[in-house]
């Protein structure tokens, strides 16, 4: 749980996670928490908070080790720009990862000089998700009018 923990932003020990467990899950089970979490998208709430708050016994675990499915599901918003360099059949690629944040987006046009090619994600979850910055703003209206602007800009004139 360490791992997942990290995801979180969590700073206990596995042990004091322990300590914490019975109080979160008598807080998950909760009728006020749970109708809350029926309107989850009107708070912000992860998606995946349902699957690790149903699997807490488990986590909790001192032996606990995630599962690949615990992994895919945790998840850590990129915050500034990250790189990645791989190669794929002996041609080098560069994957840049931008913060999604609208605090974020001022810094990713410096990473587009000698982009040929833009993977634009936008997480379909977001149909009835407000943004953390602004929640009378839909998510993924907000998502159409970034891809709007990301490929009206000048330095995607020539990129694919």
């Amino acid at each position: 749980h360490e791992t997942l923990m990290a995801a979180a932003g969590a700073t206990a020990s596995p042990a004091e996670f322990q300590d914490f467990a019975c109080a979160i899950d008598a807080l998950w089970k909760d009728s006020g928490i749970q109708e809350t979490f029926s309107r989850r998208n009107e708070f912000l709430i992860g998606d995946s908070a349902a699957y690790f708050l149903d699997k807490l016994d488990e986590i909790s675990s001192l032996d606990f080790k995630p599962s690949h499915q615990d992994v895919l599901r945790a998840r850590v918003a990129t915050r500034g720009i990250i790189e990645y360099d791989f190669i794929i059949k002996n041609i080098p690629f560069k994957f840049v990862d931008v913060g999604g944040q609208r605090s974020q987006r001022l810094k990713w046009f410096q990473c587009f000089e000698e982009v040929t090619s833009v993977l634009f994600l936008a997480a379909t979850n977001g149909f009835d998700q407000m943004l953390y910055e602004n929640r009378l703003a839909n998510q993924l209206e907000e998502s159409i009018s970034i891809f709007e602007t990301v490929v009206s800009h000048s330095s995607f004139r020539n990129v694919s």
